[in-house]
């Protein structure tokens, strides 16, 4: 807190004797002129003599020292105080059209500036603006003060030839000048002006590249910004047509191609373009102060109804109208820089004297409000522009999927010896959400971990430097192994590692990026203690109904009263689903076969097929978490919502957050709550049920919600817990331990005795995703690493007889065995009646755990692919015997926030293609008995527990349904008892993946 600093430009006013008293502060109690404002007229020196006025003012002066020292005062925005005038030109006093660029070579920032000769007043005409060199001053104290360095040496055009308007922007190490050329000297405005590309290394001196090629011989004012596909736009006034703003793009910033007209509604010049609050604006002089446009595609401009700096300030030299601007954003703040021509007012703004020619520059912090930008130009400014990072740049597209620098482009520092530091810190931005894979190169090989970002977002990624360099132990199924939640994104961890002792390049690949998608870097360092995980900007993420604030799509609601109508006609549109010939329990009406009250599977002329309680044949298709709670935690992120859910919607579902998990917040049930009001629970429960029926699904699928269950109107299956799983070695329990038999007997009674006598029950699931194949090594690992236990005591004396890399499996495989003889048998002996669906396995399993799999009714793979693969499926069976359940794939699209999930399509239509591609070429497999989507909502755009924030749902986070995916699904329900009944083959088109 700075107290002096909070005194400058306090002022007081009083009123006494019909005259306004007014004082600014000055820091080190600098006071400046006492002026009188008679009757709210123009200001004049003080000369009031009224004794009691003065000692008023006095005595409310002091009481507002003594009340700036209090902590109600507010507190001023980080920085230094600016002048006002921020700066004149010593030499002609005519600084004009500012342009501010970080010079990184000297680490101190730079204005660039047409410098007007407003002394030269025995010039006739407009003679005075012409001939003008470009001027230099620097700052050393974040754009708080500036000082005259010089003028830049220009490598084009003869001694008399005038310069305006500069634009300075930095690329690669190259700084760039698109600046406005007029050849000599001219009494009025009636002269040919081109716009002219310069290069430098220093800022200084500037060679010549081009004369750029524009609409017309009569061009000025560029502004250049870089689009987010890496190719450049330049804005530019066109005084040909009307003085409108015309724009040109360019790949390389040598070469440029003229589009036409930006804006035309209003005679304007000077454009600044930039990105801020998640828009991008266009500030333009229109002579009436500074006209404002918005964007967000940068091709349609809609108009700030309030222009800025239209009413003269009150601070000196600002008196007037705020002309051809530049802004520059520092650290999510923006600030105006303007040039004033101070005697351009009152009685005098219409003679052409000195005081009328000479301009001074200002600045002014830009606020956003409502929408629209504002600023306060008799408020304090103070200033801190930060040295802007060197941003590295890659672009991926199907063609270029991968790019790298080396150490030493990066960070000259960066060491190769990785081995000292346990992080790697990055500070990046991603356009897309999907996976980008960071990539250590090692003089003997590539380490690798697939990071999760959020979408637009600059964030600082400190990435533990083990997930490099050794396979992770901390998880109990695939997912928990390889998600790795940090808040700000995610990691999915590769296996990929190895030693970090000779690092040569860092590199980053998307695997299958959809059209040109670019990842920005401007930080990377080591680190032994964590800098911290964070979103740096803009914020918040998402908005009020849980949808990403920095993306569009068609069908995004804007309002409430959008969702309400959409709902309406989502409800309206949804069918009976009669068209599927489902009987009771979801079979096939024809043919039938022996019934039992239960579910069952049988072999049919060759084919496997469930078989229904009433004996009707029946293929799984079904959809897991169906659940109205779609959680993302939020303690420690509010600032990535622009508002949070009521706490007590989780109340209405009678549950508490899942141990170990953090408290969250869910965007789905708060939608679900506006849509259906108080009864939304009842309500979301009968609505679901009726789209699975419209939809053509006949299985509520995994981890769905239980009172789906008790409806009894689908049949559903159940996850079994209680083995030790959760605790056990990657997985797995120790089933040496004497009381492993009386946990595994206890859980099954309480979980399977109440249910098995249900007839909706399909059956039960074991586990999911067991990591045991191909981790084998890693578990015996962690248990000669743990405590003394029964399954340590086990492997040691097993060992003991030799030990070897097949020996360990040996082990491994056998405790597998004794997993499932004992759970198997607790399952069986409390529901006899109802099927195991098996363990769920979710990677390559080997021929000696599928042999254990025999104990199975059905065994089941998550498989996520664009089919599965035959000679897989022909291999299971072959080992096992017995049919097959598909219990997870699914297929995303990268955008809205979400990341595509483990399967990518380029479009919602080709994910709808996808779904039938899939569905239909496993049914064709004849023992292939069903198949699960995973799942029923989108999971949230900034994460679950851990991590995911994938587009894999049939629904929104707006409980709106995707309607290429439902009509996908609709077509291959309807094909599905003819292709897996063999008479009629599955559909050949592929989806389009990017």
């Amino acid at each position: 807190m700075r107290t002096l600093e909070w005194l400058v430009h306090w002022r007081v006013a009083l009123r006494c004797n019909h005259l306004t008293y007014q004082v600014s502060i000055r820091p080190f109690a600098q006071l400046r002129t006492l002026r009188s404002r008679p009757n709210g007229g123009r200001h004049s020196s003080f000369t009031g003599n009224s004794a009691g006025c003065i000692l008023a003012l006095i005595v409310l002066l002091a009481h507002g020292l003594a009340a700036s020292a209090q902590p109600a005062q507010p507190e001023a925005r980080p920085g230094k105080l600016a002048p006002k005038p921020l700066y004149r030109d010593p030499i002609h006093d005519g600084a004009a059209d500012p342009v501010v660029v970080w010079n990184r070579l000297e680490r101190k920032w730079f204005m660039f500036y047409t410098n007007r000769r407003a002394n030269a007043t025995n010039d006739p005409g407009v003679a005075w603006v012409h001939g003008t060199h470009i001027g230099i001053a620097e700052s050393s104290d974040d754009g708080a003060t500036w000082r005259y360095r010089g003028t830049a040496r220009i490598g084009y055009g003869q001694t008399n030839y005038t310069y305006w308007a500069p634009e300075v922007i930095e690329h690669e190490g190259t700084y760039h000048m698109f600046l406005t050329v007029v050849p000599g000297i001219f009494t009025n405005w009636n002269a040919p002006r081109d716009i002219v590309h310069l290069t430098s290394t220093n800022l200084l001196d500037w060679k010549f590249e081009s004369v750029l090629k524009l609409a017309s011989d009569r061009v000025i004012d560029a502004c250049v910004l870089r689009l987010p596909d890496g190719t450049w736009r330049m804005w530019y006034n066109n005084e040909r047509d009307r003085k409108s703003i015309y724009y040109a793009d360019s790949h390389d910033l040598f070469t440029w191609t003229d589009r036409g007209k930006a804006i035309g509604d209003q005679r304007c010049e000077g454009p600044k373009v930039f990105h801020w609050k998640g828009r991008y604006w266009m500030i333009v002089d229109n002579w009436r102060g500074l006209g404002v446009y918005r964007s967000d595609d940068l091709l349609t401009w809609t108009r700030q109804p309030e222009p800025l700096l239209q009413q003269p300030g009150n601070g000196p030299d600002d008196g007037v109208i705020g002309q051809h601007p530049d802004v520059v954003v520092s650290d999510e703040r923006a600030f105006l820089f303007y040039f004033t021509h101070p005697g351009r007012r009152g009685e005098d703004a219409r003679k052409d004297g000195y005081e009328q020619r000479r301009s001074s520059i200002q600045v002014v912090e830009l606020e956003f409000k409502d929408g629209w930008l504002t600023c306060d130009r008799d408020k304090p400014t103070y200033i801190e522009l930060k040295p802007p990072m060197h941003v590295h740049r890659a672009v991926f597209t199907p063609a270029q999927r991968e790019v790298k620098w080396t150490l030493a482009e990066l960070d000259p520092a960066l060491p190769t010896d990785w081995s000292g530091y346990s992080f790697l810190a990055l500070e990046f931005r991603a356009s897309s959400p999907a996976a980008t894979e960071v990539r250590v190169f090692t003089t003997d090989g590539i380490r690798k971990v697939r990071l999760h970002p959020l979408a637009g977002a600059w964030t600082r990624a400190a990435l533990p430097l083990r997930f490099f360099a050794q396979r992770d132990r901390q998880g109990h199924d695939l997912a928990a192994l390889g998600n790795k939640p940090h808040g700000a994104y995610w990691l999915n961890l590769t296996g990929a590692v190895g030693p970090l002792t000779n690092v040569q390049a860092i590199g980053f690949a998307m695997d299958a990026p959809i059209g040109t998608q670019t990842f920005e870097l401007r930080v990377a360092s080591l680190h032994k203690e964590s800098p911290g995980d964070a979103v740096l900007g803009p914020k918040p993420l998402v908005d009020e109904f849980g949808q990403w604030i920095h993306d569009d799509w068609p069908g995004k609601a804007r309002s409430l009263e959008d969702l309400k109508s959409a709902w309406e006609t989502d409800r309206e549109r949804l069918g009976t689903g009669k068209e599927f010939g489902y009987c009771n329990f979801g079979g096939y009406a024809a043919p039938k076969a022996r019934a039992t009250g239960f579910f069952r599977v049988e072999q049919i002329d060759g084919r496997w097929w469930f078989v229904d309680p009433d004996g009707h044949l029946f293929f799984s298709v079904g959809v897991n978490v169906i659940t109205p709670w779609v959680g993302t935690p939020v303690a420690g992120r509010e600032d990535l919502f622009a508002a949070l859910p009521p706490p007590e919607l989780r109340k209405a579902l009678g549950q508490q957050p899942r141990p170990g998990r953090a408290p969250d917040a869910s965007f789905y049930t708060w939608n679900l709550s506006r849509r259906f009001g108080d009864a939304w629970l009842a309500q979301w429960i009968e609505l679901t049920l009726d789209r699975l029926d419209a939809w053509g699904f006949n299985t509520i699928g995994n981890w769905s919600d239980r009172r789906l269950w008790d409806a009894k109107r689908k049949p559903y299956v159940v996850m079994l817990r209680g083995w030790g799983i959760e605790t056990g070695y990657l997985g797995l329990p120790d089933v040496f331990a004497p009381e492993f038999t009386n946990r595994v007997e206890e859980a099954a009674r309480e979980q399977c005795a109440p249910r098995k006598d249900d007839p909706w029950l399909l059956g039960y699931f074991v586990a999911n995703e067991p990591p045991w194949p191909g981790r084998e090594l890693d578990i015996v690992e962690a248990i000669l690493a743990g405590p003394d236990a029964p399954i340590q005591r086990a492997l040691k004396q097993f060992l003991a007889d030799g030990d070897s890399p097949e020996r360990r499996r040996e082990f491994v495989y056998a405790a597998v065995e004794q997993f499932l003889e004992v759970v198997n048998g607790a399952i069986r002996r409390h529901d006899p009646n109802h099927l195991n669906l098996g363990l769920r396995f979710g990677s390559h399993v080997p021929d000696r755990m599928l042999r254990a799999a025999r104990t199975f009714d059905v065994f089941s793979l998550n498989c996520y692919d664009y089919k599965p693969d035959p000679a897989m499926l022909d291999r299971v069976y072959r080992v096992t015997g017995r049919p097959i359940l598909i219990g997870e794939f699914h297929f995303g699209v990268p955008g809205r926030g979400l990341a595509p999930g483990l399967r990518q399509t380029a479009n919602q239509s080709e994910r709808g293609a996808a779904y039938q591609y899939y569905v239909e070429n496993a049914a064709a497999h004849p023992a292939v008995i069903g198949a699960h989507w995973f799942q029923w909502a989108d999971q949230p755009a900034t994460g679950r527990f851990d991590g995911e924030n994938y587009n894999i749902g049939f629904v929104d986070v707006t409980d709106l349904p995707y309607a290429e995916l439902v009509e996908a699904a609709k077509v291959t329900h309807n094909r599905l008892f003819d292709v897996h009944a063999g008479s009629k083959p599955p559909t050949t088109r592929r989806p389009i993946v990017n």
